[in-house]
């Protein structure tokens, strides 16, 4: 399990950064896969990243500061394995070169795995090619995962 975990993140430092121009010009309704990196932290203020595979679903987008530095996006948002989409933002700061997802189950750094896949389309790491973006492998999240998250939080205080 743990090196299970540590190539998650391997594969998510591989993926290239959610630009606000990759988000930008997508029309509404179009479906973005990304990879979620949650950190979750214990008692002793120590924790792990765990990396999410969810479908975001672009509403809109606006420039929030002068010089269109930072931006945000609205739209919806399903963890793998789930249904059900939830509302959403991405923050992106251009000065910093990151793009936050923040929902109601889960917050974190966001990366794009692949631009307008669902989870039926998106490509296995197993399969890609040197030139693909590779995928986040699949793990059953859903209200699980929500529970076994809520359960640390209420565990490490």
């Amino acid at each position: 399990m743990e090196s299970m975990q540590r190539w998650d993140i391997d594969a998510y430092r591989r993926l290239p950064d959610c630009l606000p121009a990759q988000v930008e010009g997508l029309a509404e309704g179009a479906i973005l896969r990304l990879a979620i990196l949650h950190h979750i932290e214990n008692r002793d203020g120590l924790g792990r990243a765990i990396v999410f595979s969810a479908d975001y679903r672009h509403e809109r987008f606006e420039y929030r500061s002068p010089g269109d530095r930072d931006a945000w996006a609205y739209g919806t948002v399903r963890l793998e394995d789930t249904d059900d989409f939830e509302p959403a933002r991405i923050a992106f700061s251009q000065y910093h070169g990151l793009a936050t997802l923040l929902g109601p189950a889960i917050s974190g750094k966001v990366k794009i795995v692949s631009p307008n896949a669902s989870r039926e389309t998106a490509i296995s790491l197993s399969g890609a090619q040197e030139n693909q973006v590779p995928s986040i492998p699949r793990k059953p999240l859903g209200s699980l995962i929500r529970r076994l998250i809520g359960n640390f939080k209420a565990f490490a205080r």
